[in-house]
């Protein structure tokens, strides 16, 4: 793993590819492989379908990483423009997966208030700022709240 690191940072793609899937090959069920080779085809190579694929199959390993489905959302948004409307159904998996989770319930205020869907975006606002009181994050929820009221009625 430490020589694919070292071939993507020099940017020997190739070397840093054949290692990663000779590593996922070798042990199919290691996430870290699979999410470095995903973000290999996603920041280095600009394989979307690739990227997507092995960004799906780590899922399929750990649904635990939370950071992973918004990387996989903002590809969806801003990079892989072919799938750019499963940018909110892959937060929506994750968050039913992790209920109550304030980092989705706010990546998807913020991409229903940047897309214009206020109606969705009042609600998932309302998850957040919900989610943040219930852990005692104050600030954040009242960040959340001044964001909720900016929304055009």
């Amino acid at each position: 793993m430490e020589l694919a690191t070292n071939f993507r940072f020099i940017g020997d793609y190739a070397s840093a590819e054949e290692i990663l899937k000779y590593v996922i090959a070798r042990s199919p069920k290691y996430p870290v492989a699979m999410i470095n080779l995903a973000v290999l085809y996603q920041q280095n190579l600009k394989n979307y379908a690739e990227a997507e694929k092995y960004y799906l199959q780590f899922f399929s390993i750990d649904s635990i990483n939370v950071s992973t489905y918004i990387d996989l959302s903002h590809m969806y948004r801003y990079q892989y423009l072919a799938k750019a409307d499963l940018a909110d159904d892959i937060l929506i998996q994750g968050l039913g997966k992790h209920p109550g989770d304030l980092g989705f319930a706010v990546e998807l205020a913020h991409y229903y208030r940047d897309t214009n869907n206020i109606a969705a975006a009042r609600t998932y606002y309302a998850q957040a700022i919900a989610s943040a009181e219930k852990d005692n994050n104050t600030k954040v929820a009242e960040v959340l709240r001044v964001e909720l009221a900016a929304l055009p009625k």
